[in-house]
């Protein structure tokens, strides 16, 4: 990671917290957490949708191949949805990052919203339009996964998404699609 990125980084991360983004931390947090699947992992959903586990992995692995990759990282697309919500480049937020963090003023939200020249209430509605866009853009490719696995096993996608879901103990978007206790 470049000094710059860092540098976002940590002003997006000063950002939440002055936004009130408490779930945001503890969503970042679990981005790096891999927890076990609940009895059985793979071999357990394959079973709840009546399908071999070597089955389920092909169609997993099938579902993967057709769905579209998704377009720079976490971070780029926060910072673009964040800009686009305020009117802005991502390079003009970037830029205002920049100088916020080198502002002597102390207060970096008021330092950020009179770099970009908006109000800091803005700010806020800004972070959590943002949020809200990656929230849902996260959602949408849940559920297209789970319709390409639905698809390839010829079952209904609420069997599909229910058979992980009730595995992951109904922790929705949490990693539904990797298996990491019985390769």
């Amino acid at each position: 990671m470049t000094r710059r990125m860092r540098s976002i980084a940590v002003a997006v991360l000063s950002l939440a917290l002055v936004a009130g983004g408490s779930a945001v931390i503890a969503q970042a947090h679990e981005k790096g957490h891999h927890h076990k699947h609940r009895h059985g992992g793979l071999s357990a959903v394959a079973a709840e949708l009546e399908v071999s586990k070597q089955q389920l992995k092909d169609a997993i692995e099938a579902a993967r191949a057709s769905l579209p990759a998704v377009e720079g990282s976490k971070r780029e697309r926060f910072t673009a949805a964040f800009a686009e919500a305020l009117g802005k480049t991502p390079e003009q937020v970037e830029a205002a990052v920049e100088q916020a963090r080198e502002s002597e003023d102390g207060d970096f939200k008021e330092a950020l919203a009179a770099a970009l020249d908006v109000e800091p209430e803005q700010l806020k509605a800004a972070f959590e339009a943002a949020h809200e866009q990656l929230k849902a853009e996260k959602e949408a490719r849940r559920d297209a996964f789970f319709a390409a696995v639905a698809s390839e096993l010829g079952k209904s996608e609420d069997e599909v998404r229910e058979a992980f879901e009730s595995f992951r103990g109904g922790h929705k978007g949490r990693g539904h699609h990797r298996d990491h206790d019985d390769d």
